[in-house]
């Protein structure tokens, strides 16, 4: 791991490497950082659970319940600011199954502490 630093330079455009690789590499990573440690997902096998869902530059958290999506939220707000990256709350569509809690989940709750 190497030191912090600035970015001068915007990504070149039309370059193949440039934008969608590096875009791709960072989404891999905060999502990776956003699910690991926890067991939050939705069970697949035994061993085996989905916590999230990507493609492109779309994502879905799978939870189990609503205090686990909030962590995984707050996470995700947390790590995707570090890298710079925003979390477009307008786009935001949040799908409930099978329960009656009526709370909002917050993208932004991490934040508002301060």
């Amino acid at each position: 791991m190497s030191e912090n630093f600035d970015v001068k330079t915007e990504v070149r455009q039309g370059c193949l490497l440039s934008s969608p690789f590096l875009f791709l590499l960072v989404i891999d990573w905060i999502m990776r950082t956003t699910t690991s440690g926890r067991n939050h997902g939705i069970q697949r096998t035994l061993l085996t659970q989905f916590d999230d869902i990507d493609f492109a530059d779309d994502f879905v958290l799978l939870s189990h319940n609503h205090s686990q999506m909030q962590d995984k939220t707050t996470r995700l707000a947390t790590t995707s600011t570090g890298t710079g990256l925003k979390i477009n709350s307008k786009k935001t569509k949040l799908m409930k199954i099978n329960t009656t809690i009526q709370t909002p989940v917050s993208w932004f709750r991490a934040h508002r502490r301060r």
